[in-house]
């Protein structure tokens, strides 16, 4: 498969093949961890929060965060944090008020093996 190999570098709502120096500064970060078999945490600054269980809360912190800053970007490991963690988290970013949310998954390096 030609993803498999290529870095993935996508930045949704701010800018496609973008460089991670070139993105815009003063933009919250949103880390996210995976714990199977089915739970999404959500790290925005100091606080954590697990989804969609603390959906609320965290909409509530994104919301402050949306104040400070318009831009959001949304951080996780591309092997272990499914795409549903993904899509909650960037929704939820939008909902509560940030003008540009994207996320970042880069694959593992694969010529190591080789």
């Amino acid at each position: 498969m030609l993803f498999s190999r290529l870095p993935l570098l996508i930045i949704l709502g701010v800018a496609s093949g973008c460089q991670h120096s070139q993105l815009p500064k003063g933009m919250a970060v949103i880390e996210l961890a995976f714990t199977p078999p089915d739970t999404c945490r959500a790290t925005v600054g100091e606080k954590s929060f697990v989804l969609p269980a603390d959906q609320q809360a965290y909409v509530a912190a994104l919301k402050i965060e949306a104040k400070a800053f318009e831009n959001a970007r949304v951080n996780g490991d591309y092997n272990s944090v499914p795409y549903k963690c993904f899509g909650s988290a960037v929704f939820l970013a939008q909902s509560a008020g940030f003008k540009r949310v994207g996320f970042i998954a880069q694959p593992p390096d694969t010529s190591a093996g080789q």
